[in-house]
């Protein structure tokens, strides 16, 4: 079994978070107010309500609105409703922006489809992540595609056994360490790591697990990776 994960290494979305939250700090300033402070606040609440909402579709504006207010009231200013609206507005422009698409995507997934059972294993909104695969086109290439709250290591565990996938003859592939990474290989599977820009949240690990594991800078080599340890006339 090959486990892939969706966002940041089949599409980009942190780029599209960095962008909104770009565009909101623009209507601070535009309130007279800094917006490195407010982009600063804005992170450091993002990352506490990880614990209350988790990843859902409602935390990152939440935390903007949030952030907006905590400023506002820093400096005397009260901020208009339609200066929260607009800020919350830009936030949610994220669910609706389609993600940009690794280069060659269709293809590199439709090879690893050829060398074992795929499994797209993403976590955060089941709304938000649905409509990414939809707009993917990806669905076709996957035996299961699983939609959670978050990964653990019991989330990899089940996964092994629903598959009845051995986990030395199993793989996992994304860009988080605490995510994709760290969990796999306390399963006992493989796993390639392809850093890539991302949240505070996923820098929670910063050192790998025991075990086998592979850094690569792009899917591409991660799949030409897979092929040679995996594919028809490998050793493994």
């Amino acid at each position: 079994m090959i486990v892939v994960d969706a966002d940041d290494t089949l599409w980009s979305t942190e780029q599209l978070y960095r962008s909104a939250r770009d565009r909101a700090a623009r209507h601070v300033e535009s309130m007279a107010l800094d917006p490195v402070e407010w982009t600063a606040v804005q992170e450091r609440i993002d990352l506490e309500l990880v614990e209350s909402l988790g990843l859902s579709r409602e935390r990152f504006p939440t935390a903007c609105v949030r952030a907006l207010e905590a400023v506002a009231e820093l400096h005397g200013v009260e901020p208009r409703p339609e200066d929260l609206a607009v800020v919350r507005e830009e936030a949610c422009s994220v669910f609706r922006t389609p993600a940009t698409l690794v280069d060659g995507v269709h293809g590199l997934v439709e090879r690893l489809a050829r060398i074992a059972p795929l499994v797209l294993l993403t976590s955060g909104d089941p709304g938000v992540q649905t409509a990414r695969v939809a707009e993917s086109g990806l669905e076709v290439f996957f035996a299961d595609i699983v939609i959670v709250p978050r990964k653990t290591d019991d989330t990899f565990g089940e996964l092994l056994g629903r598959h009845a996938a051995s986990p030395r003859a199993s793989w996992s592939v994304g860009n988080s360490l605490p995510s994709d990474i760290n969990p796999a290989l306390r399963s006992g599977m493989s796993a390639i790591w392809i850093p890539a820009l991302v949240w505070s949240h996923e820098l929670r690990e910063t050192s790998p697990a025991p075990g086998r594991l592979f850094t690569l800078p792009t899917l591409a080599e991660a799949v030409a990776l897979l092929e040679s340890e995996c594919g028809p006339g490998a050793d493994s």
